[in-house]
């Protein structure tokens, strides 16, 4: 998916676990690759990036995500797992929804592109 459309939610931190919680905001940054800009919408990202570097990032923070989620899981062992298989479903039920928008922005793209020519 080229842009999900909607904030992923990532396990809570107390704040004695304040170190851990933000070494996962700097690894699921890292992971996306680039900024997004505050106020994005899927056109202008593909107006801004293309569609493979989007797919890439798109995997990056997909996978560390999903790392986050199940490394969780195996420290504190307290229904994280499920928590985790809860968001791979989620993450796979956003893809395929963007899946159908993506589809209509680069045939939109295209045209434009055509046109331009």
């Amino acid at each position: 998916a080229c842009w999900v459309g909607q904030a992923l939610w990532t396990p809570q931190y107390s704040y004695s676990e304040l170190s851990t919680g933000l070494a996962v905001w700097e690894r699921l940054l890292e992971a996306r690759g680039f900024d997004y800009g505050r106020y994005v919408n899927a056109k202008r990202m593909l107006e801004t990036h293309g569609t493979e570097q989007l797919r890439s990032a798109w995997e990056r923070l997909r996978t560390a995500y999903l790392e986050v989620w199940y490394s969780v899981g195996a420290s504190r062992r307290m229904g994280c797992e499920k928590s985790a298989k809860a968001a791979e479903a989620s993450l796979k039920r956003l893809e395929e929804k963007q899946a159908r928008k993506d589809k209509r922005l680069l045939r939109c793209k295209e045209k434009c592109e055509d046109c331009s020519q």
